[in-house]
Formats: C-alpha cells, structure tokens, sequence
C-alpha cells in the first residue's frame, strides 16, 4: 500500500486556460501555474493536518502532464479520517474558477505566456 493518498484539483482554476502537454515551453510554464494554483488555494482552504499541496507527475501517451493534488496520509488515524476527508472534499467542491489577483500578478510577473481571464 501506497504511504499517501492524492486528491487531483486539476492545473488551473477551473476556467482558465492551461498549458498543454507538447507545448514547447510546457516545463517552464506548468511550474509557474501550478505553482500560482497552490498559492492562490493557500490562501483560501485551510488543509488538515498531515495534508499538503502538491504537484504530481502523471504519464500519458502524449507525454507527462503536471497538476496539483492533495496529498494526504494513507494512514490517518481512523477516528480523524471522515472528518478530514470530508474538508478536502469540501475544498474539492468550492475550487476557484479563476485567478485571484495575487496569482495574475504572479503569473504575469513569471512570464506566463497564456492569456488570464480578467473577470
């Protein structure tokens, strides 16, 4: 068994535009949206402890592709876990539809190539 369990919240928020696999710049520019992704969630959800975001690999026919998980214990005490699992399934439900200010900033700062909604 697997020492952790992954929560998949995607790449982006949810209508924004987001690098594909193949792009000529996608290793540059999956860092820096997934990197302004989990910025932008630290500073709206609270995670249970023992539970971090990350970025996680996955391989695909057409080449890897990056996005950011919750990454959790497979562990957790059994007295905690429904209560946890329920916030992590909360954050899942309320993920953002778009960039925060913080993270257009960032992005824009870093060179991101992809257009930013502005809503």
């Amino acid at each position: 068994m697997s020492e952790f369990c992954y929560l998949d919240l995607g790449s982006v928020p949810w209508s924004e535009e987001c690098i594909q696999v193949g792009h000529p710049d996608y290793t540059e520019q999956v860092k820096i949206e997934t990197t302004a992704y989990i910025d932008q969630l630290g500073r709206m959800f609270k995670l249970p402890e023992g539970a971090r975001f990350m970025v996680k690999a996955n391989p695909h026919d057409f080449g890897t592709y990056h996005e950011v998980n919750i990454e959790y214990p497979s562990q957790w005490e059994l007295g905690d876990l429904d209560i946890r699992l329920e916030k992590m399934f909360d954050i899942e439900s309320a993920l953002p539809s778009d960039w925060d200010d913080e993270a257009k900033k960032y992005l824009v700062a870093s060179g991101y190539k992809l257009e930013v909604n502005h809503g």
